[in-house]
């Protein structure tokens, strides 16, 4: 046995150049790992090149085999395959199977956690498909990990073409060594797994000729059946730790790539404040609802493209250095600036939402509603249109004094609580009065002799309530003002716009009845020449003093005399379709007094 070690040694550390000098029989003996290189006596300009290092280097290959091996205990897998690289001797030295494995074997164990090599392949393999980002099949570079069941490390182009997708043979799923991580993010649509085709190959083989050989024994192809499964089991069981150390593995990578996103994001943010923006701006987890285009300084409601934008710009693992920082700066203000605009609207969104609550509370008692009969068998009723400006004010209370800047100042959460409740006393004050006001307005620009309307059509009764309130109210209960803006010919138009229209009859726009109005009650007017028109129609009708109410809801058949081929009409139509075909456009009539 020492006879066959020793010449295995010789065999193992012979050189090719016989001017070198000569190992020792035993390598537990004074065993160089290299010869020195020969000096030559008469090259004096060779020695005179020699440096610090190629000594350094000539000793550490001097070194006897027995502490190599104990330096090299200290080594990681990584570094053993390095040298392997380094020449032709440690090439041989590590690759060798009786030598080389306890080396590799005391590497292996710097390495927390690294399973064992597993018993088909040898420790050096086990070491270049852990660590070495090469194709075992053509020698490209492959980034990915090895495959703990099929004990490979391909490259996308192998993966290709040394691959078979199981989907459709799952007659023989079980009999070969598959993989489902082999192929990232491929496992849908009913993909994979996947096997090599050499293996694929020969199980198909085997089978194929069991098949075809009639007078084979039944119970060889089952007994071979079962030790092929055997032997894929096997190697699944040996795979799982590996499989579990890569999982802990790419958990540990992920976990450090997030700390570094991390740090970049919270320094980015660091420097952005100190600029003078609001953390709130920075951060868009908070508030996907929007899109910052990095290229404009717009923002819009959109949503994920923000997002993307903002982490392929701060979290990502680069360091944050001075030039980078230089080229994000435009950027990132930009995205903050779009960002802060579309906060502030969503908050004066929310906000203003939460105000218009507030004010239909404050002012409910004057939101009166119509109750209409819903079910003339049962007589079941329910309030419908309001009968006043409330809506009105509810819908543009924004452009009352005071709101619209409250709305529109970036105010912190207690900033705003703050403000809105030194507003409410005025703005209560405001909200109680604004519609009575308003109504005194419109009814001023009225003749002074104008009647409350007659609200009760013969067999029928007309009722209001609060709302909210269950309680029916006859409509003598109506505030004066409001009565007397009810009538059907109270028709207002919205206040000319142009100065020389100031002049003329402004019955030509389009007709309103309160509180119809598609605007505030400050921008109508009194529409004297519709309003006459209206009057007449109505003594037509014999209901002189009938209210737009009753007009509208008993659905009366108005058609023009002058143009049957219009049809019928709704009270509204008709008197606009009457004042500007047969009025305004009589050139006689723009004289008319207003």
């Amino acid at each position: 046995m020492t006879s066959r070690t020793r010449a295995a040694t010789r065999r193992l550390t012979q050189l090719p150049d016989k001017n070198k000098a000569q190992v020792s029989h035993s390598w537990r003996k004074r065993i160089r790992l290299m010869s020195p290189s020969p000096a030559s006596d008469s090259d004096e300009s060779s020695s005179s090149l020699s440096t610090v290092s190629d000594y350094g280097f000539e000793g550490f290959m001097n070194l006897p085999v027995d502490v190599f091996v104990k330096i090299a205990s200290y080594f990681q897998p990584q570094d053993l395959l390095a040298l392997s690289r380094v020449n032709s001797f440690l090439r041989r030295l590590l690759l060798s199977r009786e030598l080389s494995e306890p080396i590799w074997r005391s590497a292996r164990s710097n390495i927390a956690g690294l399973p064992p090599c597993p018993k088909e392949i040898s420790e050096p393999r086990y070491a270049k498909l852990l660590f070495s980002k090469i194709c075992t099949s053509c020698g490209a570079r492959a980034i990915h990990n090895m495959d703990p069941i099929l004990l490979e490390r391909l490259c996308a182009k192998c993966k290709g073409a040394k691959l078979v997708d199981l989907a459709q043979h799952w007659e023989i799923a079980s009999l070969v060594f598959a993989s489902t991580t082999i192929l990232p993010r491929h496992c849908e649509n009913w993909r994979g797994p996947w096997c090599l085709s050499e293996d694929f190959e020969v199980v198909k083989t085997a089978l194929d000729r069991f098949d075809a050989d009639e007078g084979e024994d039944e119970e060889a192809r089952d007994s071979w059946i079962e030790q092929r499964q055997e032997m894929v089991e096997a190697r699944e069981q040996s795979s799982q730790p590996l499989i579990e150390w890569f999982q802990q593995l790419e958990m540990k990578r992920q976990a450090e790539l997030d700390r570094r996103r991390a740090v970049r994001e919270r320094e980015i943010k660091t420097r952005l404040m100190e600029l003078g923006h609001k953390a709130k701006d920075l951060d868009v987890d908070s508030d996907s609802d929007f899109q910052v285009d990095s290229d404009t300084n717009s923002g819009s409601d959109v949503g994920s493209s923000s997002m993307c934008t903002w982490f392929s710009l701060v979290r990502n693992t680069r360091p944050l250095t001075d030039k980078a920082w230089r080229e994000l700066l435009p950027k990132l203000e930009r995205m903050a600036t779009a960002k802060r605009r579309a906060r502030i609207a969503f908050e004066r969104e929310c906000r203003l939402e939460e105000l218009v609550d507030w004010a239909q509370d404050t002012c409910g008692l004057k939101m009166f509603r119509l109750w209409q009969k819903v079910d003339y068998r049962y007589h079941q009723f329910e309030q419908g249109p309001n009968l006043n400006a409330t809506e009105l004010l509810l819908n543009n209370i924004e452009n009352l004094s005071g709101i619209g800047s409250l709305l529109d100042a970036d105010l912190s959460d207690d900033e705003y609580e703050q403000s809105f409740e030194a507003l409410q006393p005025e703005l209560a004050d405001i909200l109680t009065s604004w519609v009575d006001e308003q109504e005194a307005i419109l009814v001023s620009m009225m003749p002074d002799n104008i009647l409350t309307p007659q609200f009760d059509h013969p067999g029928s009764e007309m009722t209001f309530g609060v709302d909210g309130d269950p309680t029916r109210l006859p409509m003598s209960g109506l505030p004066e003002n409001t009565q007397k803006l009810l009538r059907a010919d109270a028709v207002f138009v919205h206040t000319p716009t142009e100065p020389d229209e100031q002049n003329k009859d402004t019955g030509a726009g389009t007709c309103h009845f309160y509180p119809d109005f598609d605007d505030l009650p400050s921008k109508f007017i009194y529409s004297k020449l519709a309003s006459r028109i209206a009057a007449s129609f109505l003594t037509c009708l014999g209901r002189p003093n009938a209210s737009h109410l009753e007009i509208t809801s008993t659905n009366y058949a108005l058609e023009c005399g002058m143009c049957p081929e219009i049809g019928s009409l709704e009270w509204k139509k008709f008197i606009e379709h009457c004042l500007k075909e047969h009025w305004v456009d009589d050139p006689k009539d723009e004289a008319r007094e207003i």
